[in-house]
């Protein structure tokens, strides 16, 4: 009868353990998820742009990453529908300044009116390892047809090729690794 008891004890501990195990294993598993998501978005996270405010106003691009990637841009007007225009590589370490005329002047189907109020909406960036993604001023995401933005530029069927003397290519000084 003691030997049943101790038995079944043993049996307890060793299934205890297991569990135990299993959960481990469980949250390893969890963080090596993390850590893949964050290394797949390392350099897409790297790269930002912003308009700045003067008028006419320069849209500027920074890769701050030590890979080249290439960069479209998702322009938005009030009155047009929105349109693609692709940038090409964009350098690594380095800020590029696309004036604003020359995304006017990009534009597939202008508008006689003079120059209407145009926003970037986001950029979709290829990073080194062919993944796009898809990158507003809040969001940066695996970029996917069915994000409202990018399905009406789509849509659209509009894409042009900018690059021009006129996109001013300067290096940067803080780039790569830091966090």
């Amino acid at each position: 009868m003691l030997a049943a008891v101790v038995a079944a004890a043993g049996l307890g501990v060793t299934a205890w353990g297991t569990l135990m195990s299993a959960r481990v294993a469980e949250d390893q598993l969890a963080q090596s998820r993390v850590q893949n998501e964050e290394r797949e978005r390392q350099q897409a996270s790297r790269i930002t742009y912003w308009q700045e405010p003067a008028s006419p106003s320069n849209t500027v691009i920074a890769n701050r990453s030590l890979d080249p990637a290439a960069v479209s841009i998702v322009v938005t007007d009030f009155g047009v529908k929105p349109y693609i225009a692709d940038l090409g590589m964009v350098p690594p370490c380095s800020r590029v300044v696309i004036p604003e005329t020359l995304l006017w002047d990009a534009h597939p189907k202008k508008a006689n009116d003079p120059f209407p109020t145009m926003q970037v909406g986001a950029i979709l960036i290829e990073d080194a390892n062919g993944k796009q993604w898809y990158r507003s001023y809040d969001v940066l995401s695996p970029a996917q047809r069915d994000l409202p933005l990018l399905e009406k530029a789509t849509e659209a069927n509009e894409a042009v090729t900018m690059w021009s003397r006129d996109v001013k290519v300067e290096p940067l000084d803080e780039c790569g690794s830091a966090n």
